[in-house]
């Protein structure tokens, strides 16, 4: 959206044309968003199959396990962090798309798009967008291992309380089944509170609005 505005705002064009190129490229945001994620959910499930395999159900965990197995997902993810952003771009501007052939605009925009997602400012603010998200997955997780405790006859700390793989995996998917949309509204509204992730977007849309041809 910044890259968006900045050149709209550079163009002053509010022609029905512009509009459309406009539309179009949001179109392809959109597609991203419905279908292209998809391709990014498809990576990160083999990553955890990849890396869940060597953990028995019968295995004894901790709440601090069960981090170590989820930071264990995010380093693996960040090995290959190049082609994994690469595979972002892939799925959000296909080379191969009718739309972008000869659309002057598009092909700018699309270009300029993987350039700011490929950056590393970008792979800054997005660890810490999945930082965040990894802290509040670990929240609820921890819902999972208050319950738990809870059904013991003595109290025990959650964090010192542990249990079978088998046993947690019903929990949680019960803990995150019950998830409400209000909670979902409250992470994206704590994202988009982040100091960096506004001042990237704004360091994106005054690049581009001031960008001359």
């Amino acid at each position: 959206m910044s890259i968006l505005s900045g050149y709209v705002f550079m163009s002053r064009c509010t022609t029905s044309s512009a509009t459309e190129q406009q539309q179009k490229y949001m179109s392809r945001i959109e597609d991203f968003m419905l279908n292209g994620i998809n391709l990014v959910l498809d990576r990160v499930q083999r990553v955890v199959k990849e890396n869940l395999k060597s953990v028995p159900l019968h295995q004894m965990l901790k709440l601090q396990d069960v981090e170590k197995i989820v930071r264990s997902i995010q380093n693996s993810i960040l090995e290959s962090g190049e082609n994994f952003l690469q595979d972002i771009t892939g799925s959000l501007m296909p080379a191969s798309s009718s739309s972008v052939m000869n659309n002057e605009f598009l092909d700018n925009i699309s270009l300029e798009t993987k350039d700011v997602i490929e950056c590393r400012d970008f792979s800054y603010v997005l660890q810490l967008c999945v930082d965040n998200g990894i802290s509040s997955l670990m929240d609820r997780l921890s819902e999972c291992y208050v319950m738990l405790s809870d059904s013991t006859d003595t109290f025990i700390n959650p964090h010192d309380f542990s249990a079978p793989f088998a046993k947690l995996i019903p929990i949680m998917h019960n803990v995150f089944c019950q998830h409400k949309p209000a909670d979902q509204d409250s992470f994206v509204h704590n994202l988009l509170q982040l100091e960096p992730l506004n001042n990237f977007a704004a360091n994106i849309y005054e690049a581009f609005s001031q960008k001359k041809n």
